[in-house]
């Protein structure tokens, strides 16, 4: 549950939490496009099936999809998450969003 202040901001102690729900595995979970520029995007949903530095491959009830993480905004196992905050290789993701949280 994120905590927000009377102005709708994220408090200094959830925004702390959130980077560490994005270190984790996404291959396998479910997915949906939210927001995207580009209209044939959004409300795509399916499991991930496989994912590079800047896309994700998704397996849809119309067979595999591959889209861009930027400029998209994504559901992954039930969190919003910004394509711009994971536009890493997996195996980087763990290393780089660390330093973020330690800086």
């Amino acid at each position: 549950m994120r905590h927000r202040d009377g102005e709708g901001t994220e408090t200094a102690r959830a925004a702390a939490r959130r980077p560490l729900n994005l270190i984790g595995e996404f291959i396998g979970k479910k997915l949906v496009v939210l927001e995207s520029s580009g209209a044939p995007l959004r409300g795509i949903s399916g499991k991930i099936v496989d994912e590079t530095k800047h896309t994700f491959l998704v397996e849809t009830v119309r067979g595999e999809k591959r889209i861009p993480k930027i400029p998209c905004v994504f559901e992954i196992g039930g969190r919003k998450i910004a394509g711009e905050e994971i536009a890493f290789r997996a195996e980087d993701r763990p290393r780089k969003i660390g330093k973020k949280i330690r800086e």
